[in-house]
């Protein structure tokens, strides 16, 4: 779409395309298969509203600059990271009647004990998922 939009009219003609990116003058059908393919509403809001187009970032093209991709990716990561309570924090919150420190809470698990079958209970003790027998 990016290489339809000139600036100023709504799209390139298939000569400009053809100049611009070395496209064969075979491709002259493909082309208005490509702009009949596009809606009419969207054509009339391009020349009304004159819409700017602005190019997407790529991941990867920040990616290649970076010597530690790893860390890039991590700290990427963290930004983007959301602290959502699940339901079944929220059931306990409410069981006690106090904010819990959830991160604190599922870091002891792993500093209480190495044994992985008493680590799965207590998650799913956690998360009221234990089924007692």
């Amino acid at each position: 779409m990016q290489a339809m939009l000139p600036e100023g009219f709504p799209f390139h003609q298939f000569n400009e395309v053809q100049a611009l990116y070395n496209v064969p003058k075979t491709d002259f059908l493909s082309y208005h298969q490509l702009i009949a393919c596009i809606p009419t509403e969207w054509k009339s809001k391009l020349k009304k509203e004159e819409i700017i187009y602005r190019a997407p970032e790529y991941l990867f093209e920040k990616l290649v600059p970076q010597l530690k991709t790893c860390r890039f990716i991590h700290n990427m990561l963290l930004e983007k990271k959301t602290n959502i309570h699940t339901h079944h924090e929220r059931k306990w919150e409410d069981k006690l009647s106090s904010d819990l420190d959830w991160k604190n809470i599922f870091s002891q698990v792993l500093k209480i004990t190495i044994d992985t079958k008493l680590r799965s209970f207590q998650y799913k003790y956690f998360n009221n998922a234990h089924c007692a027998k």
